[in-house]
């Protein structure tokens, strides 16, 4: 998708302004006559919106593109990720703590997914759910096998 390389490339204005056409043009269509396809690619488009959004702080248009992309292709785990991010930086741990999970769910070898799941369970209090998921992380991705050393261990256990 165009959008994602204009914001690869660092031109999140260019970016934005694709991805809101393709928004466009896949809106005009009613929901049941897009096939899974255009409702994928709309998805990500809203994903990616969500993206640019949450990197400029706008938390709350970011959490809006994250929603509309997991009604759109609830099969996006990175849209969970994203919009679980959102949610727990707005303070919404528990919303956020079932958005990582069914990222985990959709996508078991995401170590952004269990990493996200373990340090948000750790937040509220709930160390000993969360070591598994950052134990997880650590095996997906062999430059973070540190993630067990920097687990925080003041909470439960």
């Amino acid at each position: 998708m165009l959008g994602q390389s204009w914001h690869r490339a660092g031109q999140p204005q260019l970016a934005k302004k694709h991805l809101e056409m393709v928004v466009t043009a896949a809106e005009q269509q009613s929901r049941p006559s897009r096939s899974l396809y255009e409702q994928r690619i709309l998805g990500a488009a809203h994903r990616l919106l969500g993206d640019l959004a949450a990197e400029q702080g706008r938390r709350r248009e970011a959490i809006d593109h994250f929603r509309v992309a997991v009604d759109a292709y609830p099969d996006d785990a990175d849209a969970y990720v994203g919009l679980g991010a959102m949610l727990a930086a707005e303070g919404r741990l528990e919303e956020a703590a079932a958005c990582f999970t069914e990222a985990t769910r959709l996508h078991p070898d995401s170590a952004a997914a269990h990493y996200n799941l373990g340090a948000l369970l750790t937040r509220m209090g709930r160390a000993g759910e969360a070591r598994p998921h950052y134990q997880r992380a650590a095996a997906l991705l062999p430059a973070a096998r540190d993630v067990e050393s920097v687990e925080p261990r003041d909470r439960e256990d």
